[in-house]
């Protein structure tokens, strides 16, 4: 069948239904060239040798396959970044969207694929000359914070450079330095002609109110004449102080710069972090940001040796997404200032605690003994369900049923200013931990070894939700080896096993 979405989305569906019992899409997009692949839950009752892949028909042996954002992706954050498109390469972020989000006074950076833009502008146009800047101005008093002040207005220039305080030069040479010398967001710095802009604001009166900036079919300039077009959109994030750079089809051939960059001390002085592109970053998360998300294993866990990241979404607070990375220890080993509460089978006790869950700042909390924390009442219940899992606001490490009258500790420790960890210690055989941040509204679990089967984890506002969303399965999926991003080795097979089955339906 062809999927029918808007013009950029159009594609064909192929499905396979009770193939030896699985259940497995394919969709090729038309437009982008995107390949996804979307395998359901009852494939992992298939035994026997499988392969999953793409070939070019060359006869070539690739390098080992690199299973993207779940391998050991090290965070990179910085103040600048910038990635240099040469004359004549290919612009390797066509379809897809970057996001640069502020943490603790620097930048993440997270990729995603996107086949149109986020905003659908419905503004009139206005038209930059060659060399030309126009002044946005934010509407209702909004300020965005970039390089630690907060602006009421940004220059758009000509050339697909914002600034910030004064336009840019309108003789700008197009290069790494330049943008790194400036106070730039570059959502891509390249000599263009004339440029048919579009700026309005978004989601207005909300967490997520935002301005974007959107560049349709614009023509790089060769000489004066054209060489190819790009479309691009700038959203800038007033509450989170996110910027989001969207791309869509990108054909210009000139010399391009794309990133971000605070005002150096000094011409020349910027730190000069050019790799957007190394490790597993254009494949990492952001997922979608899902309010309500759950993850059930009808046999044995998961998630075991696993750091899980919950981050409030960037447009706001009131959905989260996943993040998994493989560790060997809890980052947080109780000290002997932990405080030792005595739960019994079944039961919960009020701790103190500062944490702004889903946009609401709590004082305290209840630690349940069944793996799960709750933070308007307090809860006992031991059957992992989502009927019972949603019924409170409720964050499940592991809810499951576990008594640790019969054994082990949970604890509860400051382990810095205003983050607070709560660990269960071989607890009816299991060992995890809750890290909340209440600096930046992050939370983590981390999974050491975990026994117990018939477990649900996830996040709960206190709703049941119309249909529950699972977690990215990728995110659970425990490996035979690892493999750093640009391993060189070549192992004679890559084992991929898959524990559960998950339950949930192919999107």
């Amino acid at each position: 069948a062809e999927y029918m979405g808007s013009e950029r989305e159009k594609a064909l569906l192929v499905q396979y239904s009770d193939f030896s019992n699985a259940f497995m899409q394919v969709k090729l997009n038309y437009t982008s060239g995107v390949i996804r692949v979307y395998f359901g839950s009852d494939l992992a009752a298939i035994e026997g040798d499988t392969l999953s892949g793409a070939s070019p028909g060359d006869g070539v042996e690739p390098p080992p396959f690199q299973l993207g954002c779940v391998l050991t992706c090290p965070q990179h954050c910085d103040l600048n970044y910038a990635y240099e498109t040469a004359e004549g390469d290919t612009f390797p972020f066509a379809f897809t969207s970057m996001w640069f989000v502020e943490t603790a006074g620097c930048y993440v950076v997270h990729t995603e694929p996107a086949s149109d833009f986020p905003d659908v502008p419905t503004s009139t146009p206005l038209s930059l000359t060659p060399g030309s800047t126009a002044e946005i101005t934010f509407g209702g008093g909004a300020t965005f914070t970039f390089d630690g002040t907060a602006w009421t207005s940004v220059h758009m220039n000509s050339n697909g450079v914002v600034s910030f305080a004064s336009a840019a030069s309108p003789l700008l040479f197009v290069d790494t330095q330049t943008h790194l010398d400036n106070r730039f967001v570059s959502p891509f710095f390249s000599s263009l002609q004339v440029a048919t802009i579009y700026f309005e604001e978004f989601d207005l009166g909300t967490s997520n109110e935002h301005l974007s900036i959107t560049a349709e079919n614009v023509p790089g300039a060769c000489d004066g004449e054209s060489c190819g077009t790009v479309s691009f959109q700038l959203s800038l994030f007033y509450n989170s102080g996110a910027i989001r750079m969207t791309w869509l089809g990108v054909s210009i051939t000139t010399t391009s710069v794309i990133g971000i960059s605070v005002l150096p001390s000094s011409p020349g002085a910027a730190t000069f972090y050019p790799d957007i592109t190394t490790g597993c970053l254009p494949l990492c998360p952001p997922y979608e940001c899902q309010a309500h998300a759950i993850q059930s294993f009808a046999g044995p866990f998961g998630a075991s040796n696993t750091a899980l990241t919950y981050t409030p979404g960037f447009e706001g607070v009131a959905c989260y997404r996943q993040s998994g990375t493989p560790i060997t220890a809890l980052p947080y080993p109780p000290t002997g200032d932990a405080t030792t509460l005595t739960l019994g089978d079944d039961d919960s006790v009020s701790v103190p605690l500062a944490f702004t869950f889903y946009g609401v700042t709590y004082t305290s909390a209840f630690v349940g003994s069944n793996g799960y924390l709750t933070f308007v009442n307090s809860d006992v219940v031991a059957t992992p369900s989502e009927q019972n899992h949603f019924a409170q606001v409720r964050i499940s490490m592991l809810f499951t049923d576990l008594d640790p009258s019969a054994g082990g500790t949970i604890q509860v420790e400051t382990v810095g200013t205003g983050i607070t960890a709560i660990t269960f210690t071989a607890v009816s055989s299991n060992t995890f931990q809750l890290v909340l941040d209440d600096n930046t509204g992050v939370l983590q679990v981390n999974y050491l070894g975990i026994q117990s089967t018939n477990t649900l984890i996830g996040l709960s506002p206190g709703t049941l939700p119309v249909t529950p969303s699972e977690m990215n399965w990728c995110l659970f999926t425990p490996y035979s080896t690892w493999l750093a991003p640009g391993s060189t080795a070549t192992p004679a097979a890559v084992v991929v096993s898959v524990t559960g089955p998950g339950t949930g339906e192919l999107p």
